[in-house]
């Protein structure tokens, strides 16, 4: 079991048939589907609770889960709690599920005109380059470039290949030290769109599982701390961080967001309305709709022009390469002629 959402599903169904939490895990034991309750069960048993015994196993559950079941065990509302984590990691799944299946055309798209590219400048143009020497054609000018750009490919190939692997295996490697995370995030946050789209995903996480924290009658303090913990942008990460440390200096949570540059508008002016009505999680829940629905948005926008200008542009240089070829064909005739 590599995703925690089937089991959180079945558990939460559990729950809310009023069966306690070492029942529910008995008879989830029972499934071979669900090996990791059996090991939770164990723990369970020996009067461990139910938040530490998620804790053994990190590789499944992540802090913002042990987090929550923490604060439902704590409140007393666990059942309550793990329903609320099932919404959140179907509707996680369902973004996720929606990105792949949008990008997978453009990159199929990608990867099959890669491959033509690569077909006509490793396998056909050199077929013609032997043809055109044959006949003393003089070669020059961009069909010159053509047949110097397909000995690259003959050649260079597996040079390149290797060279990729390690960019790719450099990069993993700098981006584990947090120095260099660091730098790419904020890099990432500076960049004209995909800093907004990525400011904008990262903002609504947080703005979500806050709002969920803070219906659980989680601190703000304590919910902010959570939530803080799921945002993967570093820099945004030790903004909302200081945030907090505002906080805690009683200046209150819509005037400390509000002076961060990098963060939507609408997250300070949620938490403004929130601090006015006294209802701080659904400020936030309604925040996290709106992110969500305007990500969602300008990924479709993105991908409409994404397809055609791959279209065009592989279009562009297949056909660079087949008019080269019929003016070379066309060059051998008068010259045969």
């Amino acid at each position: 079991m590599k995703d925690p959402l089937g089991f959180t599903q079945e558990l939460s169904r559990l729950l809310s048939a009023s069966f306690n939490v070492e029942r529910a895990l008995s008879i989830l034991a029972k499934d071979k589907a669900w090996p990791v309750a059996n090991d939770l069960l164990v723990f369970v048993r020996k009067g461990v609770p139910f938040f530490e015994a998620l804790q053994t196993r990190p590789d499944l559950f992540d802090q913002l889960y042990i987090n929550m079941v923490r604060a439902g065990e704590s409140a007393g509302a666990l059942g309550e709690t793990v329903a609320e984590l099932t919404r959140l990691l179907e509707r996680q799944k369902r973004t996720n599920d929606s990105i792949r299946s949008s990008t997978l055309y453009p990159f199929i798209l990608v990867f099959a005109s890669g491959g033509a590219l690569l077909f006509l400048l490793g396998y056909v143009v050199p077929q013609f380059e032997t043809l055109l020497i044959s006949s003393r054609i003089e070669v020059g000018g961009w069909l010159g470039f053509l047949f110097s750009l397909s000995h690259g490919v003959k050649t260079y190939w597996i040079h390149g290949l290797v060279g990729l692997l390690a960019v790719i295996i450099s990069l993993d490697q700098a981006f584990k030290r947090p120095q260099a995370r660091a730098s790419w995030d904020e890099i990432i946050l500076k960049a004209p769109k995909l800093g907004s789209y990525v400011a904008r995903r990262e903002s609504a996480r947080f703005a979500r599982v806050f709002g969920i924290m803070l219906k659980r009658h989680i601190s703000p303090l304590t919910a902010i701390e959570i939530a803080t913990g799921t945002v993967r942008n570093v820099t945004i990460a030790r903004y909302l961080s200081e945030t907090r440390d505002v906080m805690m200096r009683g200046e209150g949570l819509a005037a400390p967001l509000a002076r961060v540059q990098v963060l939507p508008s609408i997250v300070a002016r949620m938490a403004e309305i929130g601090e006015e009505t006294g209802d701080l999680g659904s400020a936030f829940g309604h925040a996290a709709d709106i992110l969500d629905a305007e990500i969602e948005a300008d990924l479709k926008t993105f991908l409409a022009i994404l397809e055609p200008a791959v279209i065009l542009t592989v279009g562009a240089m297949v056909g660079g390469i087949v008019i080269s070829i019929l003016s070379a064909l066309m060059s051998v005739t008068d010259y045969i002629g």
